[in-house]
């Protein structure tokens, strides 16, 4: 079956599979993406910040933590932005949009 976009994540399967490979201590988004990012937004320290793709916004909250004035994950996976919702509840400097 074909997707297009966030309907990969959609999916059912698709979801918990990902959701279960993240979980492990390595893996793809940990070890390569997010090392790459943090060190090419630097310090977020009162910053607003705009996640476009923010999947269930586990960058978020890491933002959140090291300062961020305000965080909005913007992302098109219902999916997605239930685990974001999830992810984020109580922090009430972070907006999930889908």
């Amino acid at each position: 079956m074909r997707y297009n976009g966030p309907q990969f994540y959609d999916d059912d399967r698709n979801f918990t599979t990902y959701i279960e490979r993240r979980r492990k201590q390595e893996n793809a988004n940990d070890t390569l993406e997010r090392p790459v990012i943090r060190e090419l937004i630097g310090d977020v320290a009162g910053l607003n910040v705009l996640d476009l793709g923010s999947g269930g916004a586990r960058f978020g909250i890491e933002l959140l933590n090291k300062g961020c004035e305000s965080y909005t994950g913007v992302e098109g996976s219902s999916n997605m932005v239930q685990a974001a919702q999830q992810n984020l509840q109580g922090r009430d400097k972070a907006t999930p949009l889908s």
